[in-house]
């Protein structure tokens, strides 16, 4: 029996732009920070050069999922003690996004749900879990270029 080589693809390099987000309940109250801001990375999206494939979203809850972010859709353990979820947008996703979230009513400075959730970029280390894979085909099968 020959062994047959297989050519795989050549995966080109994912520009990449970052936000930390950082959710925590002070007093009963959900304050959320964003590192940089939307304004500051707007700023350095405008001066990049290519334009970034995605950007990411790190959102950390310091002490528990509050109930403006029951979105991520956490267990019970991450909704009593907090944790990370990741956000994958596309920059125009990411427009959108931003300015979905500037008419929040009332006002606030929450981050809400990806409306077309990304699955990690295969040359990243393409992820094996269900939410990943479900996305990954759902992208494929609308003809969507995935990463």
């Amino acid at each position: 029996m020959a062994n047959k080589s297989v050519k795989s693809k050549a995966l080109r390099e994912v520009v990449t732009l970052e936000q930390w987000v950082e959710v925590s309940t002070i007093n009963g109250a959900t304050i959320t920070e964003l590192f940089p801001s939307n304004r500051e990375l707007l700023e350095k999206l405008s001066k990049m050069t290519p334009t970034p494939d995605l950007i990411y979203r790190r959102i950390f809850f310091r002490n528990g999922v509050p109930p403006e972010y029951a979105w991520v859709k956490p267990t019970d353990q991450q909704r009593e003690f907090g944790g990370i979820c990741i956000q994958r947008l596309t920059v125009d996703e990411w427009k959108n996004r931003i300015e979905a979230e500037a008419e929040q009513d009332p006002p606030s400075n929450h981050v809400g749900p990806s409306p077309d959730p990304r699955p990690k970029p295969k040359v990243r280390g393409e992820c094996e879990c269900q939410a990943c894979q479900v996305n990954r085909q759902r992208l494929e099968d609308a003809g969507v270029e995935v990463l």
